[in-house]
Formats: structure tokens, sequence, C-alpha cells
């Protein structure tokens, strides 16, 4: 495995993608993980408007980075090099992400020419197909439930409906889904 994805939720107080528990001690300590981490969209930019952990985006992303999440699914590592200069960090921080990601794009062939990479040479027949067309609208359907489901069983209401935004998140997970159904003509 090459990659991770953080989560949104936090545990012991700690936001996931901000945790060296799990990032550090647990994922590559423990379990000896040697790829990169990337948070979930927006997971960063959480940490201090919704999980209330970090006072600034700068101090978001340092913690983030600091515990071991390579990579941001969204704006907010933009924010680094503020952290860098106010010193919640180090470059050489940064620079351990960095390298954590640019191993997986070298290890991807990203830097060589089409006809050294072993993943080029794979034509669409191999996986565009009914088969996989109908796993992914059998997954993207069951995604939708699982939100749907978790959204009324955690009965989310009053303020902390709009610190979770559980049925927004429900809204995107649906869009996004039906974008993937409609892209391809064999799925209906």
């Amino acid at each position: 495995m090459g990659a991770v994805m953080g989560a949104y939720n936090r545990l012991f107080g700690v936001p996931a993608c901000a945790s060296p528990l799990l990032l550090s001690n647990l994922l590559r300590g423990q379990w000896g993980f040697k790829g990169h981490v990337v948070s979930d969209c927006n997971a960063i930019y959480d940490f201090f408007m919704g999980h209330n952990y970090s006072p600034t985006l700068e101090a978001a992303s340092a913690s983030a980075v600091l515990a071991g999440c390579d990579l941001c699914c969204g704006m907010e590592y933009r924010a680094l090099t503020d952290a860098v200069r106010d010193g919640l960090l180090k470059e050489r921080d940064v620079d351990r992400a960095v390298g954590r990601i640019l191993e997986a794009r070298f290890r991807l062939g990203m830097f060589d020419p089409p006809a050294m990479v072993p993943y080029a040479k794979i034509p669409a027949t191999e996986y565009d197909t009914p088969a996989n067309d109908k796993l992914s609208l059998r997954m993207a359907r069951e995604t939708v439930v699982l939100l749907r489901t978790m959204a009324a069983c955690c009965r989310w209401t009053g303020p902390r409906f709009t610190r979770l935004r559980p049925l927004e998140l429900m809204r995107i997970m649906s869009e996004r889904c039906w974008a993937i159904t409609r892209a391809s003509p064999r799925i209906r």
C-alpha cells in the first residue's frame, strides 16, 4: 500500500490528520507504513473551523505536517510558507512530507517517458469494463446509503449540525457519485 487517507473525526480530542498517535506511532511506527498520508478534503480546514483544535489555518497545516500528514486534499497547505516563517514548523518538516510525495510520484513513473511506465501500457479495455462499471455503481449507491444511515442514526441537530454538516456531506457525496455514474453511458 502506498497511500493512506486520514479522516475528519478526532480521537482523544485530536483530529485524525493531526494525530501523532495515529499517523506516527501506529501507522508508521507499529505498522511500518512507508508511503504517504493524504488528508480527506477540507479535513485540515476543519481543525480550526469545526474542531476548534487550531487557532489558525497556519497552525492547522503545521500540526498536520508535524503529525505525518504529507498531502492535503484542499488548499490549506498553501499556509505552510507562513507557518514556517512563524516558527510553527521547520522547513525540514515540509521537506520530509514533500519527499514522501515525490517518492510516490517517482514510483508511479510520473517523471518518466510514457514508454518506460508499465501503467501507461495498460489499455483502457482492461479497466474500463462493464464489470468495473457495475462495481463502481454498486459502491456509489452503498456509500450514499451508508451516509444516509449514519445521518439518521446519529441524529445530528441544533448547533452541532452546523459544525459537522453531515447532510451537506451527503449532498456532496451524492452529487459526486451521480457525476461518476453519468460519465459512462453503460451505467444505468
